[in-house]
């Protein structure tokens, strides 16, 4: 083999979309679209990807912040699996088509960061390998062991840590005197980690626990034996806090179909869930059967606030001009249920065709939800966390940052990045303050939703309260508990207070 050449080449294709620039972002992504039977796409966190194209939008706009330069991205879908998450983090700092990681001779605009995993698992993978080359990474926190913290310097949250909402937990319950309270969580290490956090705050409030269940990966083949202790245990709690993924609620789905076929009454529950599950997680065909259980829920969300500017490019979007979007045309076709067609073809006359005019605020927030959801706030917040730290660098040696920036951004080492985004601080444009903590990246803030389903079968999420672990004691915890609607059997002062029965 030749001095220079490498034996490992890349043949895998991938789904990718790019931005040119003078400088990039890495962007992984679970999916922006995923397949279901018939290999028929279903759009999924794809608020997400435009939340990132309008965040890079704006600050190139942005004379002041980044001037002379413009920031790009190349997205890639990992499909939720670890294999591809490693390839591709492996990839980005390689020459194009081989595998020499440290060896990216063709580059013309320099990676500065990294923004991913989509969850903790995928997160600690990824920083196991740009960690090495000191590559910055904004992604969803992992739980570092004792001690470990330092082994990962150059990974930032961007997601609120657990705990503020664990303690949110725990006051929601004080707040309404539930004191007989079940807890359903997956059976792995997240879910014990939740459980063994939970528990003892819990018992230091004296609160008491009707039961705890960990569920299964295989819960689907769970036997009809099994299924009516399952009953006769989660009967025992009336309020239920759910840890958990899409797989946990449709667990939770499953055991409230076949209880309501067989007793032929509806389950109600006052249901508490985590931020760990995301509205955008459910398949629109199923939603609104598989929704009915959890009319009244409340559930813990990341912390966003609205970004007036988001509304008027989600307004600005057209599928008939996207402009380099690859994604935007295949999704605007199965949003709206229509086809869009190359200019001087004929469509069939059974076949819906798309105008570009359909409005985006029409579609039920489960398939798009129209203002900026936490996980878009989160990623919304990183690029502009990079953009201010990218502006300290260049602007901390005697000169103005806008007379050098576009003269050295070309040389920037993404290591160098590493100590002004540790020290990052700014207003955001929702004027929210923004800095990396122990907690994330701004505070740790939730928001607190309450679902509400109307008797045509739609149903929307309200905003009720809010946990914020920055705000004085005493302000931490704010809920309007005048603005809840909750499930017919407890919709009275009574039931809201005294949900502590079957003790």
């Amino acid at each position: 083999m030749k001095p220079g050449t490498c034996c490992c080449r890349l043949n895998q294709k991938y789904t990718t979309q790019t931005l040119p620039a003078d400088s990039s972002f890495l962007v992984m992504f679970p999916n922006v679209f995923f397949f279901l039977s018939h290999y028929r796409p279903i759009p999924k966190n794809f608020q997400e990807f435009l939340t990132l194209m309008f965040a890079v939008k704006e600050v190139n706009k942005d004379l002041v912040l980044l001037p002379n330069i413009t920031l790009g991205f190349h997205i890639y879908e990992n499909h939720q699996t670890e294999r591809n998450s490693s390839f591709f983090s492996f990839s980005l700092l390689s020459t194009r088509g081989q595998m020499v990681p440290g060896y990216k001779c063709d580059r013309q605009d320099p990676l500065i960061s990294v923004i991913g995993g989509h969850n903790p698992k995928s997160s600690r993978l990824m920083t196991s390998i740009f960690g090495i080359f000191k590559v910055p990474q904004l992604g969803v926190g992992f739980e570092f062991p004792q001690g470990e913290r330092r082994v990962y310097p150059s990974f930032f949250r961007i997601n609120p840590k657990e705990f503020p909402q664990y303690v949110g937990l725990v006051q929601l319950l004080l707040y309404f005197q539930w004191n007989w309270v079940g807890l359903l969580a997956p059976e792995n290490d997240d879910g014990e980690h939740f459980v063994s956090s939970l528990m003892p705050m819990l018992k230091e409030k004296e609160i008491c626990l009707a039961f705890t269940e960990m569920m299964k990966s295989d819960f689907y083949a769970t036997s009809g034996s099994k299924l009516l202790h399952i009953f006769n245990t989660w009967s025992k709690g009336e309020v239920i806090i759910l840890f958990g993924d899409s797989s946990a609620v449709a667990n939770v789905q499953v055991v409230a179909f076949v209880y309501e076929t067989q007793r032929k009454a509806p389950f109600l529950k006052v249901w508490i869930f985590t931020s760990n599950w995301k509205l955008n997680a459910l398949n629109s065909e199923y939603v609104l059967q598989g929704i009915k259980p959890f009319h009244g829920a409340l559930h813990f969300t990341d912390h966003t606030r609205e970004v007036s500017e988001f509304s008027r490019f989600l307004m600005s979007l057209d599928p008939l001009k996207p402009r380099g979007d690859f994604f935007l045309p295949r999704w605007w076709e199965y949003v709206f249920h229509c086809k869009i067609h190359k200019p001087g073809k004929i469509p069939p006359k059974t076949e819906k065709t798309c105008t570009g005019k359909e409005n985006l605020q029409n579609l039920p927030s489960y398939t798009f939800e129209a203002s900026m959801t936490g996980e878009s706030y989160n990623i919304y917040n990183a690029i502009y966390a990079v953009a201010h730290a990218l502006h300290a660098m260049h602007g901390s040696r005697g000169q103005p940052a806008m007379l050098r920036l576009g003269k050295r951004i070309s040389n920037v080492q993404s290591w160098q990045l590493l100590p002004y985004l540790r020290n990052v601080q700014f207003n955001n444009s929702a004027g929210d303050e923004i800095s990396f903590s122990e907690n994330g990246l701004g505070s740790g803030r939730y928001n607190l939703l309450n679902w509400v389903l109307f008797p045509n079968l739609s149903f929307l999420s309200v905003k009720v309260g809010q946990i914020d672990s920055g705000a004085p004691r005493g302000q931490d915890f704010t809920i309007n508990s005048d603005a809840i609607i909750w499930t017919r059997k407890l919709n009275t002062d009574e039931g809201k207070r005294n949900v502590q029965m079957n003790k």
